[in-house]
């Protein structure tokens, strides 16, 4: 019986360390969540930047800052990865020009994303989901002039 005893509080010892040691309760992710693709649709030449605003989000692979994007041409497809699974996350894609245009990503799911746009460059931009990719446009920039 005393046996028993000192077994079932060593046990209880246990599973109450493992506990006190875990990790919060989110799951840590590395897969991506969905793609995209960010598409220059203007005559000019730009570049593209990835920002977060809040919350932990990133790229895979990752972008640098100011990549350029040929005129009339698309991006790679980029793996959006939230790591912490249930946070309140929102990332930005700029594109760059004489006016920029910054492409706010707040929430995403392919019927529903919520997506806003700022810039004065953001004449004409606009999104498109296709499958699990979200495609960014931009219509309305121009390039810098020297």
């Amino acid at each position: 019986m005393k046996t028993t005893a000192i077994l079932g509080v060593l046990v209880a010892a246990s599973i109450s360390m493992t506990f006190a040691n875990a990790a919060p309760l989110s799951v840590n992710d590395p897969t991506p969540h969905f793609f995209v693709v960010m598409e220059n649709q203007t005559d000019q030449d730009v570049s593209i930047s990835f920002k977060v605003d809040t919350g932990q989000v990133y790229l895979t692979p990752s972008l640098p800052d100011h990549t350029p994007l040929a005129s009339h041409q698309s991006s790679q497809k980029y793996g959006v990865v939230y790591p912490v699974v249930g946070t309140s996350d929102v990332f930005s894609m700029i594109f760059t020009g004489q006016q920029d245009c910054d492409i706010s990503v707040e929430f995403f799911a392919p019927g529903n994303p919520k997506i806003t746009m700022a810039g004065f460059g953001c004449d004409g931009a606009g999104y498109r989901v296709v499958g699990d990719t979200l495609f960014l446009t931009a219509t309305g920039i121009h390039s810098k002039k020297a």
